[in-house]
């Protein structure tokens, strides 16, 4: 996984409503994309302020290390990201519901 210099950066602006609807179509279908990998997942919504984005990327990519995909997505303006846990396929149910409490209080402690 490259450092967060190496990431590419692109601003996309909606000024008409044809770039709004294609933006608003992806968007849309996030979080069922997520399906394809597994069905079992944690839509969860924290707040982060605008100067913590990149901490708050930091953190969810060290929490990621209990074998967890954790994708996230979100509107930086209204301070809202959309993190999603998703369980890894190759782990059990039972994996999965004894890891999640784990994910979700450090991803909830993060300042």
């Amino acid at each position: 996984m490259g450092s967060l210099n190496t990431w590419k950066r692109s601003v996309y602006v909606a000024d008409n409503c044809t770039t709004q609807e294609g933006i608003w179509i992806v968007r849309q279908n996030i979080a069922a994309s997520f399906i394809v990998f597994s069905q079992h997942q944690s839509l969860e919504d924290i707040t982060v302020p605008v100067a913590s984005i990149t901490k708050i990327v930091c953190e969810i990519e060290r929490i990621a290390l209990y074998d967890v995909q954790m994708p996230c997505y979100g509107h930086a303006v209204d301070v809202n990201q959309h993190v999603t846990p998703v369980k890894n396929p190759l782990h059990s149910l039972m994996q999965w519901y004894q890891m999640l409490p784990r994910v979700l209080d450090e991803l909830y402690q993060v300042k």
